[in-house]
């Protein structure tokens, strides 16, 4: 049954391209406020799933709801204001300035007439200050480092102001205290604006401190979806990525932390 209260919802999804499916029989939902990590082994099907969540490949089977409605009801300028998608190796196209890249994403909030460009400026400006980016501004693009320009193109997703937000590994090129600022942004935009926030990623420690629930893929499909503390246990790791795992507590946060359990002897 779907559920009109959240952002997204999934129910037996498969998917591939065109031979037998790369994910199948996946089932999730996604509430306001809250944080969605996306886990599994290379090869998995994560990043073709949060691509037909996005409407960017179809799915071969199942189901896919967002805000209570089909995905094929939502026309695409529609669905852009709600959601929005970064890529695992995004590009530009175009040698933009930071501020001209960001500025694509108040592109769904336009018609054919310019209604309010102080509001887009404002919404721009804040965005900028919001990821570090104030004083690359007018940089182009081709002049940032790779963490730069993820930065920039997270920077994009959030000017459109979406309900949603798919990411697919955005913590690839950042450095430790970058990437924790691009977490704690999150969580403040989650907690604070509502924002529900699907996330692929590889780091499961990372996942264990910031994700309120996760999805655990593995070679056979859905091997666990809840709250972290329960979805990170040796035994679904170990169905999911065929090694042994040892998960403890954070000595500081109680959070699991995870490591390969040592081979033995």
């Amino acid at each position: 049954m779907t559920n009109p209260d959240s952002l997204i919802q999934v129910n037996q999804l498969s998917g591939g391209y065109g031979g037998p499916p790369v994910f199948s029989n996946i089932a999730f939902r996604l509430g306001p406020g809250r944080l969605l990590g996306i886990l599994g082994p290379n090869g998995a099907g994560k990043s073709t799933l949060l691509k037909t969540c996005a409407g960017l490949h179809p799915a071969s089977g199942g189901t896919i709801h967002l805000g209570g409605r089909s995905l094929s009801e939502w026309h695409h300028r529609e669905r852009a204001r709600f959601l929005a998608y970064v890529p695992q190796t995004p590009v530009s196209g175009f040698a933009f300035s930071v501020r001209e890249l960001v500025g694509t994403g108040r592109l769904p909030h336009q018609g054919l007439l310019r209604t309010d460009p102080a509001r887009d400026r404002a919404v721009i400006d804040h965005i900028l200050r919001e990821t570090g980016l104030t004083h690359l501004a007018e940089e182009s693009v081709d002049h940032l480092s790779g963490g730069e320009f993820q930065r920039a193109v997270l920077a994009r997703a959030l000017a459109q102001e979406p309900s949603l937000l798919l990411l697919d590994e955005p913590t690839a090129h950042l450095d430790l205290p970058a990437r924790e600022h691009f977490f704690r942004l999150l969580r403040q935009r989650c907690r604070e604006a509502g924002l529900g926030v699907a996330c692929v990623l590889h780091d499961l420690n990372a996942a264990a401190e910031w994700c309120d629930q996760l999805l655990l893929l593995g070679p056979e499909g859905q091997v666990a979806c809840g709250p972290t503390e329960e979805v990170l246990q040796p035994a679904s790791l170990a169905r999911a990525y065929g090694h042994a795992f040892e998960v403890l507590a954070h000595p500081r946060s109680g959070r699991p932390l995870v490591s390969l359990a040592e081979a033995p002897s």
